[in-house]
């Protein structure tokens, strides 16, 4: 018997709520004080970073940074409180 749609978000759920209290953090935090942000590329996106990166003797992480604080800077600026 297959568990239902609402069992499985229910045991999501519980692993979600009980992994942030019940176990310390896994990694030490970083000396520069940058967080990990998780996101989905598709994978030629992620090669064509990773080879940019050995070309330029850069980090992914370091030309993805950049990207997003180009990206950043170029954008309309929102109110505060948000969109409308």
């Amino acid at each position: 018997m297959r568990p239902s749609h609402d069992d499985v978000s229910a045991i999501q759920l519980a692993s979600v709520a009980g992994s942030a209290t019940d176990h310390p953090p896994r990694r030490k935090p970083r000396r520069d004080g940058r967080k990990q942000l998780l996101v989905y590329v598709l994978p030629d996106v992620i090669k064509n970073v990773k080879r940019a990166a050995l070309d330029d003797e850069s980090t992914a992480s370091a030309i993805t940074e950049a990207a997003l604080q180009d990206w950043l800077e170029r954008r309309p600026k929102v109110p505060e409180g948000g969109r409308s």
